[in-house]
């Protein structure tokens, strides 16, 4: 566990942080605007806006990136893995858990926490105004939450991107990925080989949040993958597993 992952698990969290702020101050003070359902409705379109006003900004980028992918798919290829390539590395892959029964984890088990401590807590102490409950319970869930989250290694804000398939040129490493195509431009800030899960994960600069900068590529040939981009990173950030 590194600082800058507790500052991005923090930070994912803000939304839900300032939802159970306001939730618990509009009960203790028996606020009638500041009720669970006007809190929700004002919370998420709030987020909606940002969002959208964020991927406008983003669009002329993300246009630019998807262009420069097509025409690098067209070059002359470094490296090169197709779906069946991607599809066969996966299957002789070696994970200690899968990715959905890891986010089933870490949804559940919080969930869990968060109830079940209001419920545990109006019994032991039944005098416990009920928002004094609700942000007990959402504290200790917040940091079940965190923990599992480190445990499992799905830190927020640092999972990979996992492409159907790929080609590197001296520009980068044009991918498809959920139906469209990018390009992570080199130099790369790292690389991290996992020669028994069939994979190397990269990390590149960000361009924008719709494009992802940190990769997953699966293949059987580890060794070549491994030479053609060890050669671009820029900080020499190199682990081998």
């Amino acid at each position: 566990m590194e600082p800058g992952d507790v500052v991005k698990y923090l930070k994912s969290m803000s939304i839900s942080i300032l939802m159970m702020l306001l939730l618990t101050y509009g009960m203790a003070t028996k606020n009638p605007l500041l009720q669970p359902t006007w809190i929700i409705i004002i919370v998420i379109g709030a987020q909606m806006g940002y969002q959208m006003i964020k991927s406008a900004r983003s669009r002329s980028v993300l246009e630019a990136n998807m262009l420069e992918a097509t025409r690098a798919r067209k070059g002359a290829a470094l490296f090169e893995a197709s779906d069946d390539d991607v599809n066969k590395a996966k299957k002789g892959s070696i994970d200690e858990m899968s990715m959905s029964t890891k986010m089933i984890i870490m949804m559940i088990v919080p969930l869990v926490i968060f109830i079940g401590s209001g419920y545990v807590l109006s019994m032991l102490i039944p005098e416990i105004e009920q928002w004094q409950s609700y942000m007990i319970g959402f504290l200790l869930s917040m940091a079940v939450s965190m923990i599992i989250s480190f445990k499992v290694k799905i830190v927020p804000g640092s999972m990979a991107a996992t492409p159907n398939s790929y080609i590197i040129n001296d520009k980068g490493i044009a991918f498809n990925h959920m139906n469209q195509s990018f390009i992570l431009r080199f130099p790369l800030i790292k690389i991290d080989s996992h020669r028994e899960k069939n994979f190397i994960e990269v990390e590149g600069k960000p361009e924008a949040q719709v494009i992802p900068n940190k990769l997953r590529l699966f293949t059987h040939k580890i060794d070549q993958l491994e030479k053609v981009l060890t050669k671009r990173v820029v900080s020499q950030d190199i682990h081998k597993g």
